[in-house]
């Protein structure tokens, strides 16, 4: 899968020349963000993201964008711009990322809070779970090791696929950092 992202990204690119209008480069260059977020270049994403925050006006969509350019600024190293990007969006249906957020940040309690929330609307994603567990295990290793458990499993899906890939991607990179994460964190607490 991962292999096929630089030829998607020729074929949207070749697409975007193809037609200019204000409306399908709007989706082409939403496209070209998500897809150079796969490939793992960042500053790519990160310039076609911030490209759109001006060009299309409607709220649902802005935040979309918002919230990608987010989680791209924190696996770009840039979690001052993360925040400054999640500080736009509203808190409601964000609370995995506004827990990213706030833990690349080292604000821990808001990082806490908003992993609970996360966590208390059932989420599938496995950041709050860890953010959780890194947070929790020198007070109580019992919900530690319980959070930990429920991110490796949720985790388990995205990182199969990875495994059979190779690191030199930093966004394959950057998710195996969080898996030695998950397991080092398992092992400190669990047993």
């Amino acid at each position: 899968m991962l292999e096929r992202i630089p030829i998607a990204i020729n074929i949207t690119q070749r697409l975007r020349k193809l037609d200019t209008t204000a409306e399908y480069t709007i989706d082409t260059d939403f496209t070209l963000g998500f897809l150079y977020n796969f490939s793992g270049e960042f500053p790519s994403s990160i310039k076609y993201y911030e490209g759109l925050i001006t060009k299309n006006s409607d709220a649902e969509y802005l935040n979309h964008v918002l919230h990608n350019l987010a989680n791209v600024y924190i696996r770009n190293g840039e979690p001052e711009k993360a925040l400054e990007k999640a500080d736009l969006l509203p808190r409601k249906g964000n609370e995995d990322l506004f827990a990213d957020v706030f833990y690349s940040n080292k604000m821990y309690d808001s990082a806490l809070f908003y992993a609970d929330k996360a966590i208390a609307d059932t989420t599938t994603n496995f950041i709050p779970y860890l953010i959780r567990a890194q947070l929790v295990y020198q007070k109580d290793k019992k919900q530690a090791c319980e959070a930990v458990t429920k991110a490796e499993l949720l985790s388990r899906d995205g990182f199969i696929i990875m495994h059979r890939r190779n690191y030199i991607n930093p966004f394959v990179l950057y998710n195996f950092k969080l898996e030695e994460a998950i397991n080092e964190l398992k092992k400190k607490v669990c047993e």
